[in-house]
């Protein structure tokens, strides 16, 4: 009997489905652990390192944070870690100096200029860092729960009424002087603020490019700087699907991603291009705690998580993995982040249903696979007849020092799955599996693999 070869290679590059609804043969995988997908295939994942002495860090034991805490914060020419209760400096040993207290179950936000920084957490008070160094509440700005530099100015969101702007609220943006924290409405019209189109509260204020972008849960909005009639700045509603919850965001200058609040991952692109990337069969496993999002500079990689389950999401595609980050920040070139690490830190991969382009029983003889790695690797396949039925799983099989595990199962669909028993230096390139057709009563005439069917050989 002929036998067939169908190279999988794409599925790995591309990580897990986009959708649920992900076509039979469609080149994604179902499950994806402690691997990071790439354009060369599965490549390892890098570990956070700790940004602090972990001797002095008394809020996380045993590699269990209080999440959605600590909140490492680094800034143009200062460090710090933010926690429920308080705020510390970080040295360049690593070393923490405790600057003051702010008790509160939300998020950090930070408006970073220099020796100058304002800080927020729940609206109740801004604390600010004066550029001789000394902290103090300010009395001089709008209380608020979100904050940012935009270009020189103070740009927050979520506000209380202040001084003659009694109508402020917590649909509300406002936005300082031009290099100065002054709200005042005067002849510079530099100090103003604006009222969300959308429902419900400001969530979230955060730069792009020269623009602000506002996040609430039932919109997201941005605002441009412009010159013409005067100097003020432009309005413009970006989407009707609003964030998920405050944290739930991340990204630079130049792009953001956030969870919605319908589940789906949404990106925005300094254009304010907004785009769906999908993944709600994932992200909706996230529902034990605040999902935070964070964003890694140098690899363009996003990281979701709980505090119980955790997903990165490379330019490429998405995968699980076993650190559930709260906090991420690219220095030097090093990775610093806080998690707790779940026990599972092996590899795991696994394609979505393949038929091969033919819905007769076929038999799967063999896998080989392009692979490195210290650590011990397996095969597996999954199998049904029918798409009412559960998928099987076969016994694992030892993949030889040729990269060849045999495994003879005969069905109609199929998933492969291949394991690691190390992920820090585990490599897949590439797949190869090698079947035989043995239904061929469908069949009327010569049986040909059509040339759209990428990858697929008769031997």
């Amino acid at each position: 009997m002929r036998e067939f070869e169908l190279e999988i290679d794409e599925h790995l590059r591309n990580g897990l489905r986009p959708e649920a609804s992900n076509p039979v043969n469609g080149p994604y995988l179902v499950e994806l652990r402690n691997a990071r997908p790439s354009h060369l295939g599965l490549m390892p994942y890098e570990a956070t390192t700790l940004p602090y002495d972990s001797d002095q860090a008394f809020f996380v034991t045993d590699h269990v944070v209080d999440w959605p805490f600590p909140q490492v914060l680094f800034g143009k020419k200062h460090r710090f870690v933010g926690t429920r209760d308080r705020m510390y400096s970080v040295d360049a040993l690593g070393v923490l100096t405790s600057l003051f207290n702010y008790s509160s179950n939300e998020r950090w936000n930070i408006a970073d200029f220099n020796e100058y920084v304002v800080t927020t957490k729940d609206g109740t008070k801004v604390m600010t860092r004066a550029i001789t160094g000394a902290w103090g509440l300010s009395a001089t700005m709008p209380l608020c729960k979100t904050v940012v530099n935009l270009n020189g100015q103070l740009f927050m969101g979520n506000l209380a009424a202040y001084g003659t702007w009694t109508d402020l609220s917590e649909r509300h943006v406002a936005w300082s002087d031009i290099g100065s924290a002054v709200f005042t409405l005067d002849r510079k019209n530099e100090a103003g603020y604006r009222e969300q189109d959308f429902s419900g509260p400001v969530v979230e204020v955060k730069k792009l490019g020269q623009a602000a972008v506002v996040y609430g849960y039932n919109g997201v909005s941005a605002y441009a700087p412009v010159t013409v009639p005067v100097a003020t700045f432009s309005y413009k509603n970006l989407s009707s699907v609003g964030i998920f919850n405050k944290g739930a965001v991340a990204g630079d200058d130049k792009e953001h991603c956030f969870v919605g609040s319908d589940g789906y991952i949404y990106k925005i692109d300094s254009t304010f291009k907004v785009t769906q990337m999908g993944y709600q069969e994932y992200i909706t496993q996230l529902t034990d705690g605040l999902v935070i999002v964070n964003f890694d500079a140098s690899t363009g990689d996003y990281y979701f998580s709980d505090g119980v389950k955790s997903f990165i999401l490379t330019p490429k595609g998405m995968a699980e993995i076993y650190q559930r980050i709260s906090t991420l920040e690219r220095y030097n070139g090093v990775k610093y982040g806080v998690s707790s690490d779940d026990t599972d830190s092996s590899f795991l991969a696994v394609t979505d249903r393949m038929d091969f382009g033919f819905r007769g029983r076929k038999s799967s003889e063999c896998i080989e696979i392009s692979a490195q790695g210290s650590g011990s690797f397996s095969a597996a396949v999954d199998w049904r007849n029918g798409p009412g039925e559960s998928f099987q799983r076969t016994d694992w099989v030892p993949v030889n020092d040729q990269g060849v595990a045999r495994i003879k199962v005969s069905a109609v669909e199929f998933r492969f799955a291949i394991k690691c028993t190390v992920c820090t230096d585990a490599f897949l390139s590439s797949m190869k599996v090698r079947y035989k057709m043995d239904d061929m009563k469908s069949l009327r005439g010569v049986y040909a693999p059509p040339s759209s069917w990428r990858g697929q050989y008769a031997g």
